[in-house]
């Protein structure tokens, strides 16, 4: 079990022991013994930059039905 971050959470603090062991146990009982859990990456970030680019989408979208003249 290696339990680096991945490269864009380097400045993120490092998971509590106990949680890469409930992690790695979950992949071993899933994809086996041999699986290892080479890092971890914190779901809230990418949440985040997930909705930031739904809301630009939603705004481009916007603009494109706006500028449409209705017959």
């Amino acid at each position: 079990m290696t339990s680096s971050p991945s490269p864009g959470a380097a400045k993120a603090a490092p998971p509590p022991a106990e949680l890469m062991v409930v992690i790695s146990a979950a992949v071993a009982t899933v994809l086996g013994r041999r699986a290892r859990v080479l890092g971890y990456r914190d779901a809230s970030s990418s949440l985040q930059h997930d909705i930031q680019a739904f809301q630009w989408a939603f705004e481009g979208r916007r603009q494109i039905y706006q500028s449409h003249k209705i017959r």
